[in-house]
């Protein structure tokens, strides 16, 4: 299976890092996705296999309001094209308030 980072909240100029992972005996390619559709540029994702598993990290730094949504992870098997899944974290980024 694939799985996402839970639902976060987190406040405006914070960093985030949302993991993806999947079991890597069904799924050989891990891709993030913005709320915009857009795939998450190879700069700003760690991919790494440890076991069994597969994980994809990205990280969103100096979070604005612009950065909240929903974003994608999708697993899929290379080589057998019909192979694949997607799992989703909501980000909600909140404002800080100044004193």
């Amino acid at each position: 299976g694939v799985s996402t980072t839970e639902d976060i909240s987190v406040l405006t100029g914070r960093d985030v890092n949302l993991t993806c992972k999947a079991e890597n005996y069904l799924y050989d390619e891990l891709t993030w996705y913005y709320p915009s559709f857009e795939e998450a540029p190879a700069a700003l994702t760690v991919s790494e296999k440890s076991g069994h598993f597969l994980f994809l990290l990205l990280t969103l730094t100096n979070i604005s309001l612009a950065d909240a949504g929903l974003y994608r992870c999708r697993a899929r098997n290379r080589s057998n094209r019909t192979e694949m899944t997607e799992h989703f974290t909501n980000v909600v980024v909140l404002e800080k308030i100044a004193p």
